[in-house]
């Protein structure tokens, strides 16, 4: 999904790239006052599945979408850490959310 809404510096570039280098499936790069999001991912199979390609409100979408990718037995938990307030909890302590 492009945006022009959302724009991005070289340093968010390099940290796009490293963190996909790093293998991840993919990368989502978050406007944490707006909610809207754009997805960044490494490979064709994600980009082509149902994972979306970015939207307006990231938080609820992690949550509705959450069952595509995460394990049924860990739903319940992952569904709680996807909250606008626990992200930035640990946004603030380690710097990334993964």
């Amino acid at each position: 999904m492009q945006d022009e809404n959302m724009t991005f510096d070289y340093e968010t570039n390099n940290l796009i790239a490293l963190s996909l280098a790093g293998h991840f499936e993919c990368v989502y790069l978050v406007d944490l006052e707006t909610g809207r999001y754009i997805v960044f991912a490494d490979n064709e199979s994600v980009s082509n599945s149902e994972y979306p390609e970015g939207g307006d409100d990231f938080f609820a979408d992690a949550k509705k979408n959450a069952g595509l990718f995460i394990h049924p037995d860990d739903l319940e938990f992952m569904v709680n850490l996807y909250s606008k307030d626990q992200m930035l909890l640990n946004l603030s302590e380690n710097g990334v959310f993964t």
